[in-house]
């Protein structure tokens, strides 16, 4: 098996569903018609409305397929699935990571609020450790590549992101998005990981199972929300059972309406993307910096 392994949006998705909170809806509510505020397809939606807050699901009766799909890392580009600059541009998001990280920091610290089981830190600690075990094996991505989750979203280059025993979750989580959305749009190159990290299925109506090692040998971490207290301490033992990868049960069905931030991030997101695009189409400049929603522009190299 060769390129394995390799960080990519599937491989992503899947370590960050391995530390997902358990689903807030019980079953027997389904037929009542509950909605499960937590699960596969909201935290890819979630992921997408980071870069393209104007995201909204094109068929909820497809999105589960697609949501697994992204995870085994096959499809990345559709409606559904807008990975690849065809479906979106990616310009904004950049700008505002590189130019006005306090602005999109929020939105994760929001997301990681939502979706992550902190109060299950073994399981933090070892999908944290894969993803930093994936990174320094991956021999696509040099010592030299910069990830933007450094304090204040300054860019840390490889070799140094993997001395750190130190990690701030919600940047690191921000700084492997924005690389991967940046530098891995072809989600196709983490199938080999994929199936490297995982089993197979036994049979009909038989899920895969993860049973991967990957992160386990990585040196002692701390883990940290941005501006709160440490929940994992170095010495925190990992997860290296084997879990079966969950799916969600009920088609999806959007629901924002808990999150009136994004209503807000979505109104300066357009405001900044039509600059953006402007300046980059028409002006003799490129903004950088964001300040207090002052627009600095410098000119072009």
């Amino acid at each position: 098996m060769t390129n394995v392994p390799r960080l990519c949006g599937g491989t992503f998705l899947l370590q960050v569903l391995r530390m997902k909170k358990p689903a807030t809806r019980k079953p027997s509510k389904a037929l009542d018609g509950e909605k499960d505020k937590v699960n596969n397809q909201r935290v890819l939606e979630a992921l997408i409305q980071l870069f393209d807050p104007t995201f909204v699901v094109y068929s909820d009766g497809t999105f589960k397929g697609d949501t697994s799909d992204y995870r085994a890392c096959k499809e990345a580009a559709g409606s559904n699935l807008p990975f690849t600059e065809k479906y979106a541009d990616f310009s904004t998001f950049d700008n505002i990571v590189k130019s006005d990280y306090m602005k999109i920091l929020p939105r994760m610290k929001r997301f990681t609020n939502t979706f992550v089981h902190t109060d299950n830190p073994k399981k933090v600690n070892s999908s944290v450790r894969a993803l930093l075990s994936c990174i320094d094996k991956d021999e696509t991505i040099l010592p030299e590549d910069k990830f933007y989750m450094g304090e204040m979203g300054h860019p840390i280059t490889k070799a140094d992101l993997l001395k750190k025993d130190n990690i701030s979750l919600d940047s690191f989580l921000l700084g492997l998005w924005h690389f991967i959305l940046m530098n891995r749009q072809n989600n196709r190159v983490g199938r080999d990981t994929f199936e490297d990290w995982c089993d197979e299925p036994e049979g009909p109506g038989k899920q895969w199972k993860y049973s991967s090692k990957i992160g386990s040998d990585y040196h002692d971490i701390s883990i940290h929300r941005t501006g709160d207290d440490c929940i994992i301490n170095k010495t925190e033992e990992t997860v290296n059972e084997e879990e079966i990868l969950d799916e969600d049960e009920q088609p999806y069905e959007t629901d924002t309406s808990d999150d009136p931030g994004l209503l807000d991030y979505r109104k300066y997101f357009v405001q900044i993307s039509q600059t953006v695009n402007y300046y980059n189409n028409y002006g003799n400049g490129t903004i950088i910096a964001n300040v207090q929603g002052d627009l600095i522009i410098g000119a072009k190299k």
